[in-house]
């Protein structure tokens, strides 16, 4: 098996470990101050918005459209081009995904097609944002407020990706990543949702452990359907040794993806041409204007 290349190695330092190492022997594993802690940063790095772990980057998704009142008779446009994880929350919560093809450039969802294939129903939008590339930010923007939907960011691959200047996560409505082993920072398994008050993050509190509201000293109401996300202190203290790293990581992830760019431009060059064909046979002037004929092989500079 030593010829076969990865699709990913996450890079765990001993620091990490050793810190992995402390939670394990302090008794407090599940979530606790570590978690607190984790969430501390994070919020930092997005600007100070309020900030939830979750144990999942799909539960994350899921709690915002409940957050945001999506639900039966409601439709949610998204992209094809995903793990099944964003449609699948989208029929969670007894809403109709409908899909709107991708810009054949970027693979992210088409902006023109997403606009058309809004509907009285529509609620929402689910945005990919591919290999950590963002959609045009502005325009996503504009498309929802002058339709008055809301957007849940699927940035699973994005932490450490910005628009014009911002980290992605630092703006717009419900931001959700992924800190899934192969992500671009990882807790094993886990996730974060960026919300947009301290109203929706107690909201996202409740449905991450059962609905549960405390009080006092044991004191315990259940006024919503909740589920079991959270995040533990063991993750946690994998995900601050991430961070730590995610300049570092990020630098690296950029370094291989132009590697692989330059060594498959030849390849790429190819089958744009041909995607190219028919559109340049049809064009008055005999010339594709698509940015593919422009860029052979885009590398997301996010």
């Amino acid at each position: 098996m030593s010829n076969i290349l990865p699709f990913s190695r996450p890079t765990i330092d001993e620091a990490t470990i050793a810190a992995v190492a402390d939670v394990l022997r302090s008794g407090w594993i599940t979530s606790g101050p570590k978690a607190q802690e984790f969430e501390r940063i994070l919020s930092e790095y997005f600007g100070g918005r309020p900030v939830r772990t979750f144990n999942s980057g799909t539960c994350t998704m899921e709690i915002a459209l409940r957050i945001a009142g999506i639900g039966a008779g409601d439709e949610v446009i998204t992209t094809p081009i995903s793990w099944v994880a964003t449609a699948n929350v989208i029929i969670e919560v007894g809403a109709t995904p409908v899909f709107a093809d991708i810009d054949p450039v970027t693979r992210n969802i088409d902006l023109d097609k997403l606009e058309a294939a809004i509907t009285p129903r529509t609620k929402a939008i689910i945005p990919v944002y591919l290999a950590g590339k963002p959609v045009d930010m502005d325009r996503l923007y504009a498309i929802a407020a002058k339709h008055k939907l809301r957007v849940v960011e699927d940035a699973a691959q994005a932490i450490g990706s910005s628009w014009q200047g911002k980290p992605i996560g630092s703006f717009g409505d419900f931001v959700s990543f992924s800190f899934q082993a192969n992500k671009n920072i990882t807790t094993c398994e886990g996730g974060c949702l960026v919300l947009n008050n301290e109203a929706e993050a107690k909201l996202a509190e409740k449905y991450r452990l059962q609905g549960v509201t405390r009080s006092g000293v044991d004191g315990i109401d259940v006024d919503v359907l909740g589920g079991k996300y959270n995040m533990t202190d063991v993750a946690a203290a994998i995900g601050l040794g991430q961070f730590a790293q995610l300049d570092a990581i990020t630098a690296q992830r950029r370094k291989l993806a132009r590697h692989y760019s330059k060594r498959s431009a030849r390849i790429s060059r190819r089958r744009l041409a041909h995607n190219c064909r028919r559109k340049i046979m049809k064009a008055p002037t005999g010339t594709c204007s698509r940015s593919c004929c422009r860029s052979a092989s885009p590398v997301p500079s996010s």
